[in-house]
């Protein structure tokens, strides 16, 4: 029998194959927009909350439900919208530009990172497993979160992506970056066009620190680290600043953080 492992990552890695079953309608559900709201009652505007938009894009129409339901419990989260397709989901991105975008197929991040989109992008798989993280660092995804995660920490998760972080378990980070990898080792030194400065960065971010606390133990401003994580990323032709991190660590320039575990 499979492993739950294994169905996680088939299901993240490849598409549904549905041969020899009956294909179902897809699903397309639309719910309020949001953009603020205050407590129930309240007319101080003051207490205004800015809501993080979440569309929903999973072949699974109960489960997505399931979340929607969950993260609707959060104030400060608001699932705008579901789709079991995900071309459709895809289309409803570009046309709507929600902030956060949870999927369960690598060809929706793949497809949005292609057509420029700004959408923050988080993965349901087998967080755990380094092969895929890497693959979905390679597509430019944000993080990765198990399927039994408790909704108040998904939308903790949600929530850190939306301000800029990237969200993956430690240990399967410190695996990955632990294995060799030809491509990488055979190729260009990529990092040798980065100042020094700029390494100092990209070892802040390997502790995984947030943006704020960064710049804070680097003594610069939030606005100035993101331009130099800008700048390294393009340096690196990187698709994140996760991945550059860990073509950094590869090449020997940086080192791998200790696992505190």
């Amino acid at each position: 029998m499979e492993s739950r492992r294994s169905v996680f990552r088939s299901r993240l890695a490849a598409p549904r194959a549905r041969e020899g079953q009956n294909k179902p309608t897809d699903l397309h559900i639309t719910f309020t927009t949001p953009h603020e709201s205050a407590p129930h009652g309240s007319a101080d505007a003051s207490a205004l909350t800015i809501r993080i938009a979440i569309l929903l894009v999973d072949d699974h129409e109960l489960l997505a439900h399931s979340v929607a339901v969950a993260l609707g419990l959060d104030p400060e989260l608001c699932v705008v919208a579901i789709e079991t397709n995900p071309e459709a989901g895809l289309a409803r991105v570009l046309s709507h530009g929600p902030d956060v975008v949870i999927f369960d197929r690598l060809s929706v991040a793949t497809g949005l990172r292609q057509e420029h989109a700004n959408s923050r992008l988080l993965a349901l798989g087998a967080a755990e497993d380094p092969h895929v993280v890497r693959q979905c660092i390679r597509a430019g995804v944000d993080g990765c979160v198990n399927m039994n995660t408790s909704p108040s920490a998904l939308g903790e998760m949600i929530k850190r992506i939306y301000h800029g972080e990237a969200v993956y378990e430690t240990r399967a980070l410190l695996e990955l970056l632990r294995r060799p990898h030809p491509a990488i080792a055979n190729s260009p030194r990529r990092t040798a066009s980065l100042a020094k400065r700029e390494l100092e960065v990209l070892s802040i971010t390997a502790m995984g620190l947030n943006t704020a606390e960064a710049a804070d133990y680097l003594g610069i401003s939030i606005n100035t680290l993101r331009t130099h994580l800008k700048n390294i990323v393009a340096k690196l032709n990187a698709r994140s600043k996760l991945e550059a991190v860990l073509v950094a660590i590869r090449e020997g320039r940086i080192d791998v953080p200790e696992d505190s575990d």
